[in-house]
């Protein structure tokens, strides 16, 4: 039944006779739904059959109806609106008469009417600011980092916490999206020097642990002029900045976002887990960025920074949710907040 149906008015007079106020009506369309519950087959979220067992009230800010989906052994809170039921169900009929009960509760409100969020796409193109550096990134326009396609990342599939918990307002949208692209970056690391054939990052490494910076940085700037390419090394001379100055460490980490942003298509929407570990000098690049960003007042950017990697690694493994809502709040940067 299409939305605009008359007959749903007559439906949400039903649900909400003899309440007063949201609250209420809110609890009246969730013991509606729940009568019909739980459903084992026919409903979806984004295309995956799950069982809906319980539908509960979030009585935070969003005032939502929330449905406890099942999935595989694990339950996850998915936005009602979300769900799809069988067609002319009596619970797609209620799903739908719900829906237009917010619409119209949002326009009460004032408040923008909720639309489902378009496919994400990245978001950032990085500039660094140093001459240098963009002389380092022009000569990697000719050769990008080559970007492989390694699978399809599952949403339903994801550990999104313990079964049963709600899941974070702001990991919501990246289940909402549905499967996605899994890629990886080429990791590019040159040897140490002529006819060595060791890792000259893991070299800088050992100098940093013995306490050589100075000889540490000496070989990564030695690196990023024979090879521009190599992420690793950018970021290695952003860390090895980051304690003495935000604004030098900002540049090589950008410097590193930018070469791996050259391998990204535009209208990319893919994700770059952190399980595939030549992903990582980027997704570290890109959390060195945020974390400069912040510490230099520069909040928004920050926040777009953190979100983005978020995106990129749903399993937030550099902590970027916690990131996050520090920036939302206009909360400073401290050290203590890495």
């Amino acid at each position: 039944m299409r939305t605009e149906d008359p007959g749903l008015d007559v439906l949400i007079e039903e649900i909400t006779a003899g309440t007063w106020g949201e609250e209420e009506q809110l609890d009246a369309f969730r013991e509606a739904v729940a009568e019909h519950l739980p459903v084992l087959s026919g409903a979806t979220v984004v295309g995956e059959e799950v069982t809906v067992v319980d539908v509960e009230v979030d009585r935070g800010a969003s005032r939502r109806l929330v449905a406890i989906c099942r999935r595989q052994g694990r339950d996850y809170a998915i936005a009602l609106v979300d769900v799809r039921f069988p067609p002319f169900s009596p619970l797609a009929l209620l799903a739908a008469a719900y829906a237009r009960w917010s619409r119209e509760r949002a326009g009460v409100l004032g408040l923008p009417a909720p639309r489902p969020r378009r496919s994400w796409v990245y978001p950032l193109r990085t500039r660094p600011d140093g001459a240098a550096a963009r002389r380092l990134l022009e000569a990697c326009r000719a050769r990008p980092l080559r970007l492989q396609l390694v699978g399809v990342w599952e949403p339903t599939e994801h550990d999104w916490g313990e079964p049963g918990a709600p899941i974070a307002p702001e990991l919501r949208p990246l289940i909402i999206a549905g499967p996605r692209p899994q890629c990886q970056l080429e990791r590019v690391v040159p040897p140490g020097g002529e006819g060595d054939r060791e890792d000259p990052i893991a070299v800088a490494l050992g100098l940093v642990r013995e306490g050589h910076r100075r000889e540490a940085r000496g070989l990564l700037r030695s690196l990023t002029e024979r090879e521009p390419r190599c992420l690793e090394a950018h970021v290695l001379l952003g860390h090895l900045s980051f304690r003495r100055s935000p604004r030098a460490a900002l540049l090589h980490y950008q410097t590193a976002v930018a070469v791996g942003e050259l391998a990204l298509p535009r209208g990319f929407n893919g994700v770059l887990g952190w399980g595939y570990v030549d992903n990582r000098p980027f997704l570290r690049g890109l959390h060195g960025v945020g974390l400069c960003s912040w510490r230099l007042g520069r909040l928004n950017e920050a926040a777009a920074v953190f979100d983005t990697l978020l995106w990129l690694d749903p399993g937030d493994n550099q902590g970027e949710l916690c990131n996050l809502r520090n920036v939302r709040s206009r909360r400073p940067w401290r050290s203590t907040l890495r």
